[in-house]
């Protein structure tokens, strides 16, 4: 089945290997012409048809691709679009971006000066709701973070990027993009208040707090190390985790230069962790220190098997990576890095998956079809 031809304007669509080498393809469909083109069903009717036509070439072939607008996965053995491990993202919004700067003109004015530059940056990420769900998280951990200067200045900045999202969803596209756009042509390099743009939109700062959540991601960890301990299982598996322990403390040495102290399990106490950043390196059966404060960081990890999001986790190549507030200091934050079997603890000693802006990642064998669930990461 061929898509025919639409008429300008024309977006190209590429389509990527999984394996991250990008080639694009002779496939090109029009923006604003799938009606046009005859498929009333959308643009996932219009991407299957359009898609369709390599299946004989391509079988047992996947591909990620992205275009008009939206991205997501077409499984040449299944013969469908499926959503990509992030869901339907909004993957481009370049072309409709504002330009110019500013200078508040005081410091109630941050939250839009500092707001509108990093929503910008936002916009043009692959995956904007990914984005905004860490700017959350984010959000949560400053206000529970020592209230200094630089603190104060990112809840601000936060504070701009969620009412800047809000007010676009509540005006749309195409009025948001337009008035951004024509109020910096009108002010840019000009010292200017908050107020001035409010006006101008003729809506108010009405900014919603985040509702409760995760206060930090697994990445956050990177920040923390001058803070941070490695604490490491002895009752099962020591051998591994100690070897875990010492990788992560020689890699945090050389990316960071931060030495982090490392302990058994069996010589920590409350009084040592309280106002900790605390690694924990072994499931809680294998860690006596991570088994006490399980409960209290809401860990469901049993034996071997873990449950996240009303999953559960049982095969033996599984692992989890884990943020969570410390229990006796929320200004602090819990890492755990636990494999269901020995190796898996010691390969994500050396996984890149705890710099994800995520509150957890799940690492492991890959199942058919296995989609991300909502607040962390599914495997690579």
């Amino acid at each position: 089945m061929r898509l025919p031809r639409p008429p300008a304007p024309w977006h190209n669509g590429l389509l990527r290997r999984r394996a991250s080498v990008t080639r694009p393809l002779p496939l090109q469909i029009a923006h604003e012409s799938i009606d046009q083109a005859g498929f009333g069903g959308g643009v996932e009717t219009a991407a299957n048809a359009l898609f369709s036509q390599l299946q004989s070439e391509l079988r047992g072939v996947g591909f990620q691709f992205a275009t008009c607008g939206l991205t997501g996965r077409f499984d040449f053995l299944q013969g469908e679009i499926l959503p990509t491990p992030d869901g339907w993202i909004a993957s481009n919004f370049r072309d409709r971006l504002w330009k110019g700067w500013i200078v508040p003109s005081a410091d109630s004015d941050t939250w839009f000066a500092a707001g509108t530059t990093a929503y910008y940056d936002l916009l043009q990420s692959d995956d904007l709701e990914k984005a905004l769900e860490a700017r959350r998280i984010q959000y949560r951990g400053l206000k529970l973070a020592p209230g200094n200067a630089m603190n104060r200045f990112r809840i601000e900045e936060t504070k701009g990027v969620l009412f800047l999202d809000s007010l676009r969803r509540k005006l749309g596209d195409d009025k948001f993009f337009p008035l951004l756009a024509a109020w910096f042509s009108e002010n840019t390099t000009k010292t200017v208040s908050a107020k001035s743009f409010l006006d101008k939109a003729g809506v108010a700062f009405e900014f919603t707090e985040p509702a409760d959540g995760p206060a930090y991601t697994v990445s956050d960890i990177g920040r923390r190390l001058g803070t941070a301990v490695l604490v490491y299982g002895t009752q099962r598996e020591a051998g591994a985790n100690r070897y875990a322990a010492e990788q992560l403390q020689a890699q945090y040495l050389n990316q960071f230069e931060s030495q982090v102290p490392v302990y058994k399990d069996f010589e920590v106490n409350d009084e040592l962790l309280a106002h900790k950043d605390v690694i924990f390196v072994g499931r809680p059966e294998a860690n006596t220190a991570l088994a006490a404060w399980a409960k209290q960081i809401n860990l469901d990890y049993q034996a071997a098997v873990f449950k996240i999001e009303n999953q559960t986790h049982a095969g033996e190549r599984e692992a989890l990576t884990y943020a969570a507030k410390n229990p006796l200091d929320p200004a602090h934050m819990v890492l755990v890095l636990a494999g269901n079997d020995a190796l898996r603890t010691v390969k994500l000693a050396t996984a890149g998956g705890r710099f994800e802006q995520t509150p957890y990642v799940i690492t492991g064998e890959e199942r058919p079809g296995a989609n991300a669930m909502p607040g962390g990461r599914r495997p690579r």
